[in-house]
């Protein structure tokens, strides 16, 4: 069962995860976030619509216990053990249903740390603010600077958004003279 990622066995498997992180959607973003959380070594359960998803092969090739079921559904929560969970990211397109998962969720447990993905930036602040949602992220604001400097020229390696300030790293050359050089 755990070989074929049977729905019983990923049900008792998930009923024994603990401060885990449960992730919602399986896309290009959820994917890369799923990638992520593996290489810290981050105990993910994965809840994913789609059995014929391309990406739940491979989640569950890189040992992720992988959930076909409906995230809107508390029966979906609770089977992904959301009681005993750390945190909830609701990664999928659909921003309705993003913040059901996260009204749901805060719900089922209080203590959860509570991010999710929202299309339209200025809502996503609104959202933040006025719900108990820890983090609502627009990924084309989030996209938009290391893209802007990727545009310049720039040998872009990340980006982060550090206090509300969003920060791009990236390389430069700097010249033998410069008041940089040595620091």
């Amino acid at each position: 069962s755990r070989k074929y990622g049977h729905k019983e066995w990923t049900k008792v498997a998930a009923s024994t995860y603990r401060d885990h992180v449960i992730l919602c959607g399986l896309g290009r973003l959820g994917f890369r976030v799923l990638e992520q959380l593996v290489a810290t070594d981050t105990p993910v359960v994965v809840l994913e619509k789609r059995r014929t998803n391309p990406f739940v092969a491979r989640a569950r090739a890189m040992n992720v216990l992988v959930l076909i079921a409906d995230m809107k559904q508390d029966q979906s929560l609770e089977t992904a053990n959301v009681r005993h969970a750390s945190a909830i990211l609701a990664c999928t397109n659909d921003d309705i249903g993003n913040l059901e998962v996260a009204i749901d969720s805060r719900r089922l447990n209080p203590k959860i740390r509570v991010v999710m993905r929202l299309f339209e930036q200025q809502l996503a602040s609104k959202i933040s603010d006025a719900l108990d949602v820890d983090v609502a992220f627009s990924g084309s604001s989030l996209a938009a600077p290391m893209v802007a400097a990727m545009a310049l020229g720039t040998r872009v390696l990340g980006s982060a958004v550090i206090g509300g300030v969003t920060h791009v790293t990236s390389e430069a050359e700097v010249e033998q003279d410069a008041p940089l050089v040595g620091k």
